[in-house]
């Protein structure tokens, strides 16, 4: 935005629309595939007795490429500070109000925007156990709080827990609820779920449950969004949306505000970045970077995902009388973005302008009136204007012309290849079918002699990665072992550390502490430290965790495939060898069989193999370890036996004593916290290690070793059964050979339609 800023290549919102390009090529991929289907279904009635099930495993993998297609995503990650104007931004960007602007701070779910065919909102509700599980972590908050079926724990569906609940609630100070300078985050989950029962538990279950709203009841999914009575009972909202903006396969998600003063909600952020491929972080033109801008920027560098990032300065008009007073502003934010990214690109312009202009005739007299006001700022729309166009150029460049065009090009390469691989199989088939008993002796004893070879190679390359495994996973523990108990830099030493150096000073003078009761004053002293320690958590740990995976995620994929390499050379050259010899005696292949190891997508291997990391939200649920009632009260106890000492001598009292009586249940709490956390961390480095690392490194040595042999040996393995068949059953019939010239012509035409669309693909990224 600095003035002498050399100038960039313009898009204009028409380049934006055409990113629909994506979704044109991307239907025209599934027809070639429903095309390709036909083809393989028509090769297995042509030769029903070959057993080299050719046709079948064809058909099975077009069914891959159309699910691996109907999967991917390119996930979009709007973020920012809390009033920064996210929710503005993705509506101007849709060019409709579908979100609601100005929602409540208090919202636990990300929402999801996607193309659909008809607009509706998907809303994924909470299990009864999940919702319970919850309210039984919060519970600690409320010290006068006695369930009343104490061996079957609390169920909000039983009235005398609600009303127990409620009642409890309703005796607590408002000074109670409050910890840190902020309110109680597990107090304002608490009151949500018993604001809310009434309304939604006909739309719980014991099993996830999912409620639509149509294009009638559209609107209604705003509610959720922003009344924290009804959002606390979400896992999640989706909403899909017949735009023309919104590019199939592109997801934008309206992430909270990163100052939300809930931990969990910082942590389903961070969740979701850990998908996401873009991230557009919107900074308001009213205050410019904040505090909470620097340490979510901070820990969005500690997560390792700064790279794909474009800023924005939502401008307000309002608030800036000149051009030059909103350059003034947007030099200084990137300035100080410069800190994190320096070459981050910023970009400012009114989201509200746009919006506006996109509404038209449904504007308020109001709007209409703001917008015919900030039109008449000519300088001003004018520069917002060229960087909005600036943006949308950059945000195509960096989804469709990058992960998108990438996806697509990787789907239609294996297509070609299989439609290639048809072609192959009804040439071969022909020539056999047409030819003499005496050749196929000769054909079966050379295919015979590549397939041992061939053979050989797979079961070096088995061996090689089986081998690599053992050390990859031995080293993986390792490495997670020593991110967790470094004695130095450690996770668990930083935990340990937060927790024994912690104030756990009381929450109030001596002198209150007579009008809030001992019992009060130790709850709220554990509120505050609990507080404190999950946005530690949130702000410290899980960045850590989160960038320890994706490093080491790369380097497993780059050492695997370093492994399997030499054997895709060595199988090529397999394949070239029997495409010369069968060419020595007539039969030729037409092309080079394509072996070697396939680019390997690590987000398709993890859907495939449906492997996912443990959520990171996981670390905050170490309060369920807490043995929080009878810590809390032993830490009462010890202060009032202190106090009746007190009381037994003359004078009547000794804040000193009671201060100190606080401090001897506060170090108590932390102990027994601190072993509730370990406990916690130790069964999520051994999530990560077994459930996560040890299976995603077979599913990558899968992935390649398939990549290596597959093709090769699908290819000998029916030549060898077709060359079985007509020693059985003798030559086809011209009727059978004029059948297979007529499919291998409609799958070399079907491979030469997928290679042009491959090369329309690669335009996308211009």
């Amino acid at each position: 935005m600095h003035k002498d800023r050399p100038p960039k290549k313009t898009f204009h919102k028409e380049n934006f629309l055409a990113m629909n390009r994506y979704a044109e090529l991307k239907k025209k991929l599934f027809e070639h595939l429903d095309a390709l289907s036909d083809l393989y279904t028509e090769a297995e009635g042509l030769l029903p007795d070959d057993h080299s099930r050719f046709p079948q495993e064809g058909m099975a993998a077009v069914c891959r490429m159309r699910s691996q297609l109907t999967g991917d995503l390119v996930r979009i990650a709007v973020v920012g500070a809390i009033k920064s104007g996210k929710s503005t931004f993705v509506n101007a960007l849709i060019g409709k109000d579908y979100l609601r602007r100005g929602a409540g701070v208090v919202t636990a779910f990300v929402t999801k925007l996607q193309r659909g065919e008809v607009r509706q909102a998907r809303l994924y509700f909470k299990t009864w156990d999940e919702v319970n599980a919850e309210i039984a972590r919060a519970l600690p908050l409320l010290p006068d709080f006695a369930p009343a079926h104490p061996g079957g724990g609390f169920d909000i569906r039983r009235d005398e827990d609600r009303m127990r609940l409620n009642a409890a609630f309703t005796r607590m100070a408002p000074e109670q609820l409050v910890a840190n300078g902020a309110v109680n985050p597990d107090g304002l989950l608490l009151n949500a779920y018993l604001k809310g029962y009434d309304r939604v538990r006909l739309a719980i279950g014991e099993d996830e449950q999912t409620l639509v709203f149509d294009e009638e009841r559209f609107e209604d999914h705003r509610d959720f969004a922003a009344t924290d009575a009804l959002g606390a009972y979400l896992k999640d909202i989706r909403l899909e949306i017949p735009c023309d903006a919104l590019v199939e396969g592109i997801e934008i998600a309206d992430c909270q505000g990163s100052d939300s003063p809930n931990p969990l909600h910082l942590v389903m952020i961070q969740e979701y970045l850990n998908l996401t491929h873009q991230i557009v972080y919107v900074i308001s033109s009213r205050t410019g970077l904040r505090r909470a801008d620097i340490r979510f920027l901070s820990m969005i560098k500690e997560m390792g995902i700064l790279d794909n990032i474009l800023f924005v300065v939502n401008c307000d008009f309002s608030e800036h009388g000149t051009k030059e007073d909103l350059l003034r502003l947007v030099v200084r934010v990137e300035e100080e973005i410069a800190y994190f990214k320096p070459d981050a690109q910023v970009f400012a312009f009114s989201a509200l302008l746009h919006l506006f202009r996109a509404n038209g005739k449904q504007l308020t007299d109001t709007d209409r009136q703001r917008l015919a006001i900030w039109e008449g700022q000519k300088e001003l729309t004018a520069q917002s204007d060229r960087h909005y166009a600036e943006f949308l150029g950059a945000l195509r460049e960096k989804t469709v012309g990058g992960r998108l065009s990438l996806l697509l090009n990787n789907q239609a390469n294996r297509a070609c290849l299989a439609a290639k691989g048809l072609c192959r199989w009804a040439r071969m088939s022909r020539v056999l079918l047409s030819g003499n008993i005496e050749k196929l002796d000769i054909l079966m004893e050379r295919i015979r002699s590549r397939q041992a070879g061939i053979e050989h190679v797979g079961g070096m390359i088995h061996h090689a990665l089986d081998g690599t495994l053992v050390q990859v996973r031995g080293q993986l523990k390792k490495e997670v072992e020593d991110l967790f108990e470094n004695r130095e830099t450690g996770i668990s030493r930083k935990i340990e550390t937060f927790i024994r150096q912690y104030d756990m000073h009381p929450p109030a003078r001596a002198a209150a502490l007579d009008q809030m009761g001992v019992a009060h004053a130790m709850y709220q002293l554990f509120q505050s430290f609990k507080q404190a320690l999950d946005m530690f958590l949130a702000d410290t740990v899980n960045p850590m965790i989160m960038r320890f995976v994706r490093e080491r995620e790369r380097a497993l994929l780059s050492h695997l495939t370093g492994i399997a390499a030499p054997f895709g050379e060595m199988a090529d050259t397999a394949a070239a060898d029997l495409s010369r010899e069968l060419e020595d005696i007539g039969l030729s292949l037409a092309a080079p069989l394509p072996a070697g190891v396939e680019d390997i997508d690590m987000e398709t291997v993890r859907r495939t193999a449906k492997i996912t990391l443990p959520a990171v939200s996981a670390t905050l649920r170490y309060s369920a370890g807490i043995k929080t009632e009878a810590v809390l009260r032993l830490g009462i106890h010890t202060a009032l036996d202190m106090v009746r000492r007190v009381l037994k001598k003359p004078v009547q009292s000794d804040p000193e004593r009671i201060l100190a009586a606080l401090r001897t249940g506060g170090r108590r709490l932390k102990r027994e916290t601190e072993r509730a956390v370990q406990f916690n961390l130790r069964d999520y480095r051994e999530n990560m290690k077994f459930q996560y690392f040890a299976p995603l490194s077979d599913a990558m040595a899968r992935a390649l070793r398939d990549g290596v042999t597959r093709r090769f040996e699908q290819h000998t393995q029916h030549l060898l059964h077709t060359i079985e068949r007509i020693r059985r059953q003798g030559t086809g019939s011209k009727k059978d050979t004029d059948a297979l010239l007529s499919l291998g012509k409609r799958a070399e035409k079907l491979a030469s339609d997928m290679e042009t669309l491959r090369a329309e693909a690669a335009d996308l990224r211009v």
